[in-house]
Order: structure tokens, then sequence, then C-alpha cells
């Protein structure tokens, strides 16, 4: 008679750990081993259970693993395959750039974020660059800063959305301050009166060029011959470009001058004249004789 017999030939073990991933600092991922019966996996660090196909892996730092399969009908073969893990990077943050970044006080600068990777931005706000404030409501790539009186540092924080995706937690920008100058004061000098046609100087401080207005007069040190009472504005500005103002008023001064009542006198008589004033006066009369 005749018989048969079948032979499978039962293939190697080819081993596959699987892709390599990346993944966000705290975050888990599950091992998906395939090709054999049994696995081992070579360190056990971090892995939930070294000796199946699937471990979970909870440990957020570059590492690769190595898996070991084996498997087969009449002997027991083995085969190897590698996986790396790594830590995805944090998102770009960009650079600010403030405009001006040199101010007077009560101006204010606009901040741009630029270069950042996309995710939300929070904009924080500091007096020294260590200790830092979130600015309410600043969560554009762009920020005014409204009316500053001091100088300030601002820097902004960009959340990544994962991996993979833009990036693994958030980022910090580098800080860029505005300063704010400190205002020049402007002194005008003192009120002061000068006769009728007279002129008077006026002498200003405080600042690098200097206007007199009205007149358009430019200096420090002006001289003045007003027609009336008039009241000079000074404007200042210093080596930073910031201004200031002051006044002084500049008065005509009317002086009262009493004679002696008339009189009458025979022919080649004598008579007094008085006259009275302010005191400091000096007087002509006319006609002389």
């Amino acid at each position: 008679g005749v018989d048969s017999v079948t032979v499978v030939i039962t293939p190697s073990i080819i081993a596959s750990a699987g892709p390599d991933l990346t993944i966000c600092q705290g975050k888990n991922v599950t091992f998906n081993a395939s090709g054999g019966i049994g696995y081992s996996w070579i360190p056990a660090t971090g892995l939930s259970n070294p000796n199946i196909a699937n471990p979970v892996c909870t440990l957020s730092t570059n590492i690769t693993y190595t898996v070991t399969t084996s498997g087969g009908c009449f002997t027991i073969t083995t085969a190897d395959d590698t996986v790396s893990l790594s830590v995805g990077p944090p998102p770009n943050p960009g650079i600010p750039t403030a405009s001006p970044t040199s101010l007077c006080s009560g101006q204010s600068s606009w901040i741009v974020l630029g270069g950042q990777g996309p995710g939300p931005i929070q904009w924080q706000v500091s007096t020294n660059g260590i200790t830092w404030f979130n600015v309410v409501g600043a969560t554009n790539d762009s920020l005014n800063t409204g009316p500053l009186s001091s100088s300030l540092y601002y820097h902004a924080i960009v959340t990544g959305t994962g991996w993979p995706g833009t990036g693994c937690g958030s980022s910090i920008s580098p800080a860029v301050q505005v300063t704010v100058n400190s205002s020049p004061i402007a002194d005008a000098g003192l009120n002061t009166s000068i006769c009728a046609g007279g002129c008077t100087n006026l002498t200003g401080t405080g600042g690098v060029t200097y206007t007199w207005q009205p007149g358009n007069l430019s200096g420090p040190t002006v001289n003045v011959c007003p027609g009336a009472n008039t009241t000079y504005t000074l404007y200042i500005t210093d080596a930073s470009g910031c201004s200031d103002s002051d006044f002084v008023n500049v008065n005509i001064s009317i002086q009262s001058v009493t004679a002696s009542p008339s009189v009458s006198i025979c022919n080649g008589n004598t008579t007094v004249l008085v006259a009275s004033g302010p005191g400091g006066q000096t007087y002509s009369w006319q006609p002389s004789g």
C-alpha cells in the first residue's frame, strides 16, 4: 500500500520590537513586539513586565531596549530586535523684540514674539528679571505694555501640543528689557517785572535743548522785551529725548508818581515842588527851569 506524510517547515523566527518612539517627559508608552511565543526585554528598567510582548514603559529618558523572542516546533530558537525611546524636545519659545526698548516715562512699547512654535502663549513681566508674574489677558504673539513709569522685563511661555506635535511641555523665551528713562525737570526761573519798554534775560535749566514760546527762541538763556504782561513757556529735551516744560511770567511794572499840587507864586519868587513814588526811583522835571 501507499501512505503519505506532510512535513510543515516552520519559518525562522523574525523578532520585531516595533518602531522607534518619541514621547514627552512623564508620558507612558506601550511597546508591541511580535514574531515569537516568548519575549524577554533588556533592560527591564521602567517596564511593567519585561516578559510579555507589550509591556508599558514609564521611563521618560533616551534609552534603547532589546527584545528577544523565542519559539519553534521541535527546537526552541530565538531572535533579537531593538527599539529606541527618545524624549521629545520642548517647543521653540521664539525670541521677543521690543519697539522701542528705551522710552520716556508715560510712554508704551510693543513687544513681538517671533520664531516660536505653535501653541498657547502666556506673557510674563518682572521688575528684576528674577520674579515673574503673568500679564493678565496677554496670550497673543504681541503685547502692548501700556504707559510705563519704570523699567520692566518681559518674556513669553510657549506650551507645546505634545509629541508627535509641536513639542513637549513648555519653554520660556529669552527676556527683553524695556528701559524707562527718568523724566527731566524744566525750570524757567522766577517770575519777574520790568519797566515799560524794558528787557530782561530768562534762564532755564534741566535740559539739553531749550525752546521758549512765544517767540520760538532757542537756548537756555534768552533776552525778551515784551510790550505787555507775558507768560513764557520753556520746553526742554534731555539726551534721551524725554521732555518737560515750565513757564515764567514777565510783567510790565507801571510806576505811580505823585507831584505836589499846583501853586501860584509872584514873579521872582520861588517854591518847592515835591514828587513821591516807590522807593529807589530817580526823578526828572520838565521843563527844567
